[in-house]
Parts: structure tokens; sequence; C-alpha cells
């Protein structure tokens, strides 16, 4: 996350843009593209089975941020406004 939030400060430093200093209206304008790898479907679904065979202690604590790769989008969005 942290990696992400400083690349997108360098790209609008880099682009000559200050998020803060823009209006809404302005900012609204700006458009990122992100890439994400996509959540790993086998490592979720295996995620999944623990849980529904009533042994939820045997999932990963990463099964909800790996099953919702818009997360990132989110916080970019909340960092800049």
């Amino acid at each position: 996350m942290a990696f992400a939030i400083a690349a997108a400060d360098l790209t609008f430093s880099d682009a000559g843009l200050k998020p803060k200093e823009m209006s809404l209206e302005e900012r609204r304008d700006i458009g990122i593209v992100l890439g994400s790898g996509g959540a790993s479907l086998s490592f979720i679904e295996k995620q999944y089975r623990y849980y529904f065979a009533n042994e939820a202690k045997k999932a990963s604590v990463y099964t909800i941020p790996t099953a919702t790769p818009g997360s990132l989008p989110s916080e970019l969005s909340m960092s800049f406004g």
C-alpha cells in the first residue's frame, strides 16, 4: 500500500499536479490507470473451503485483503482526494 501511495505521489509531482491544491472538479478530471494481478482465486477458494468445512481457524488472515483487490484504488482516492 505504501509503495502505491509513494508512486502516485511521485507521478503527480512529475506531472506538475498538486491534488491537495486542486478543486473537486479539477481532481475529478484526473484518472489513474492501476493494474492488479488480480486475486489468487485458488488461494481464496481454499480459504473459503476451510470456512465452510468448519475449519475457519486454518484460514489465512489475508483472505479478505486478497479477495478485494479494489482496496488499493480506494486508498489512493482517500490519500489524494
